[in-house]
């Protein structure tokens, strides 16, 4: 039975992420409700507090639909009723000291489970982070500096994109006689006027809550590093924004004489990556409510809960408070129901990534691994597509990090270069041929739905495609590890495996880069000393939600990405966002050996490149909870 949910009551950004390229700047500010420490839960707050929330309360985004090509294609043109996506979104979040000291009583914050009355500061250790390492804001160094209320805006760049084009209205899409691809590239000079824009509006919009905050009696707190928004070294806020892509560095060798190569190389877009190249934000999981009915069939594939007879919708109670969970239960949540229901647990970690280091590594033992692959494809002989050239090496290698190619496509589907060369054809031929032909719309569809139906039973059961120490593999084993497959288990038998390891871990990512891109040496057989670290900040704003920081981020974070036991590597970390808990601690890669063949697998020691710069665990209330806070009026009785 389909959950019925009242978005208008949840939070934006819960249900359905604000997508990267539609929303693709935000600001993450901090606050202390003066008069601060000391103050005991369940007494009044400042008198102006209150009133800060009734004011807010209307500008809060929800998950309500809005308008969209793909709510159009929901219901049929109807879909022009629902209303426009906004041009800025504000959301909110507490702290379990922010909620005591906006007068949440006592007994309520007892109930409450203990891992986010605690805090992440106060369980770095299980985390493996080092808060002499954190921006000082995370710290919570005196009373004065508690964080209490964290507020998340977002900017649309869509609508300035045309104000953009009408201003230079020879650089309109449809100008030159040419449809622009599907992709949403722009010229550098359209963009970038854009750009200054939503950044012009997203500021503007901060400085004003900041303004009405203080009135308040709420203090911003500051210093986010160099990598935060502005006002110097102590930055006042933290700044993210989705990394640029060229149409350059889009193309791959399968798309030379392709109709979608059509335009400027230097043309761009907001694209899916993070800092270290990889594509991300593939395979969020789908739960019973999420997706109106007309889209949650097809939404579900690959990314809900697996069983003999296919996909189906993970519990609600997964996800949001106030539902039954995967095991039947209603998760852990404060009293009245009314205050926790429709509410959830918001996880931010600000993960410093040093690229240089970590794509010096790759290219200092490049060269072991491109003669692992000549030993393992001699010359003459029926090679597998694994091209031991130095480009086709490099780009295997990065996928087998990470468990895809550059563009996504799994290595379940694509094991080769060649085969991936392949696919990557096909698709872009699909994209432009199937938009008059139903039967190759499908087609396309089928292709599509692999960037997410992964299944590593039974083809993969021995991690020869995608290793089983490969990042996507680490956070999201799927159907391995199902108990009621033995190790003699057989073809058969393996095709009805389920997603049982995996459905109660699953978390909703959030998150968005900040920072700089860092430059690449322009040569491709560059040394290793030209990769060179520039010294800034730059990496991923982690934000996850889950009903359960314990049993889902602790979880994943400490036994999946930091150690390695359960996927055969021992005590190391994952190699794109493992955090070693010490200089010993290392990370590792490894790439089996052909089946059958007496040859050792490849073993990659990526450098340790992700360092935490801080964070905080958050309960992210329902519309009525935080009506239920401004007024004073949460009885848990």
């Amino acid at each position: 039975m389909t959950a019925s949910l009242d978005r208008a009551d949840i939070q934006g950004h819960v249900l359905l992420p604000y997508g990267r390229n539609t929303y693709p700047m935000g600001n993450l500010l901090l606050f202390h409700l003066r008069p601060g420490g000391g103050r005991r839960s369940g007494e009044r707050p400042a008198a102006e507090a209150p009133g800060f929330l009734e004011a807010l309360l209307p500008q809060i985004s929800t998950s309500r639909l809005v308008r969209s090509k793909r709510t159009r294609g929901w219901y049929q043109g109807r879909g022009d009723r629902l209303p426009k996506s906004p041009p800025l979104t504000i959301n909110v979040a507490f702290t379990a000291r922010g909620l005591a000291a906006f007068g949440v009583p006592q007994s309520t914050l007892d109930g409450f489970p203990v891992d986010f009355q605690e805090g992440m500061l106060a369980r770095a250790a299980v985390l493996h982070d080092d808060p002499q390492q954190w921006d000082r804001v995370w710290c919570e160094e005196t009373g004065d500096a508690e964080i209490h209320l964290l507020i998340l805006l977002r900017v649309n760049i869509a609508g300035l994109l045309r104000k953009a084009y009408q201003s230079h209205p020879a650089m309109a899409p449809h100008s030159d006689g040419r449809e622009r691809p599907k992709a949403g590239y722009h010229p550098p000079l359209i963009l970038e006027q854009a750009r200054r824009m939503a950044l012009k509006r997203l500021n503007l919009r901060s400085e004003l809550l900041i303004r009405m905050a203080r009135r308040h009696g709420l203090e911003l707190l500051s210093g986010h590093g160099s990598s935060g928004g502005e006002g110097g070294e102590e930055r006042r806020w933290q700044f993210m924004e989705t990394l640029l892509r060229s149409r350059a560095e889009d193309s791959t060798p399968a798309e030379v004489d392709s109709p979608q190569d059509q335009g400027n190389p230097d043309d761009l877009r907001y694209g899916e990556y993070e800092h270290f190249g990889f594509f991300d934000g593939i395979g969020d999981p789908v739960f019973a409510g999420q997706h109106p009915p007309e889209d949650a069939d097809d939404e579900l594939i690959g990314q809900g809960r697996l069983d003999a007879s296919g996909w189906h919708p993970l519990a609600t109670g997964e996800f949001l408070l106030g539902y039954p969970d995967e095991a039947q239960e209603l998760p852990a949540a404060a009293v009245p129901l009314s205050f926790s229901r429709n509410g959830t647990f918001l996880v931010v970690r600000k993960l410093h990534q040093n690229v240089a280091l970590f794509e010096r590594s790759l290219v200092q033992q490049l060269p072991a691994f491109q003669a692992w692959l000549e030993e393992r494809n001699p010359p003459g002989s029926a090679v597998d597509g694994d091209a031991p050239g130095r480009e086709a090496a490099a780009t295997l290698l990065r996928a087998k990090l990470v468990g895809r190619w550059p563009d996504g496509t799994p290595l379940v589907v694509a094991p080769s270069y060649g085969e991936w060369l392949q696919f990557r054809r096909r698709f872009q031929e699909l994209r432009i041929a199937a938009r008059h032909d139903p039967a190759l719309q499908q087609e396309l569809t089928a292709l599509k739905r692999q960037f997410r139906d992964i299944r590593f039973e039974p083809e993969d059961s021995e991690g020869g495609r995608c290793p089983f120490t490969s990042h996507i593999r680490r956070s999201n084993p799927r159907d391995s590890g199902d108990p009621a497959i033995g190790d003699e288990a057989g073809v058969n038998e393996r095709r009805k495996a389920r997603s049982v390891l995996t459905n109660r871990r699953r978390m909703l990512r959030r998150g968005m880069t900040y920072g700089e891109p860092w430059r690449r040496p322009a040569a491709a057989d560059a040394p290793p000393e030209a990769y060179s670290d520039d010294g800034r900040e730059r990496g991923t704003l982690f934000m996850a939600l889950c009903t359960s920081l314990s049993r889902q981020f602790e979880f994943v974070q400490q036994q999946w990405l930091n150690y390695g036991s359960e996927f055969g590597a021992g005590n190391d970390i994952c190699p794109i966002s493992g955090v070693a808990a010490s200089e010993q601690q290392r990370s590792k890669l490894m790439i089996a050996a052909p089946q059958g063949s007496d040859r050792p697998p490849f073993v990659l020691r990526p450098a340790t490149a992700v360092t935490c710069r801080g964070g905080g665990y958050f309960f992210l209330p329902s519309l009525t909870a935080l009506r239920q806070i401004a007024q004073g009026l949460v009885d848990p009785i």
